[in-house]
């Protein structure tokens, strides 16, 4: 099996999702299906626009669907979920590949909660991060001489 790429970000919503939620969590499509009680976080869509000289914003939209036994449980426990991000100001620790926090955090700007298939419910998050551009290397001067003369 194949070692699965999944942006930091997303990681750390789905540890931190897991941290609330103790259920399987899956990160690909499952043939075999994921089950009653599962998270599936899905790779999530993005877009840019330009933010500052320096940087550039991308907004991140991710869903991540609950499983549970019927759509009221899966929607309830989507809606809990989501109740538990809010209570923290959408502020999420950004965690390392070890599980360790950084430090750093991702604060979601949008949650919303709702129904999807029969025993499913969707959780959708959105929130911004900026990059900064590639700048060229150059050398820098390190000695300048000025030479002037007044013209007649």
């Amino acid at each position: 099996m194949s070692e699965i790429k999944i942006h930091p970000e997303v990681a750390s919503i789905g540890s931190y999702l897991y941290q609330l939620h103790s259920v399987s969590v899956f990160w690909q499509e499952s043939k075999e299906g994921f089950g009653e009680k599962a998270l599936y976080v899905q790779q999530p869509t993005t877009f840019d626009a330009p933010d500052t000289l320096t940087s550039f914003k991308k907004s991140y939209n991710l869903s991540v669907k609950v499983f549970d036994v019927d759509s009221s449980t899966a929607f309830y426990h989507a809606e809990r979920l989501a109740d538990e991000v809010r209570m923290k100001r959408g502020i999420i620790p950004l965690i390392t590949p070890e599980g360790d926090e950084t430090g750093d955090y991702v604060r979601i700007n949008r949650i919303e909660a709702r129904k999807s298939e029969i025993g499913a419910a969707i959780l959708q998050l959105t929130w911004d991060s900026r990059y900064l551009y590639e700048r060229a290397e150059y050398v820098a001067l390190e000695d300048v001489q000025f030479i002037s003369e007044v013209r007649e």
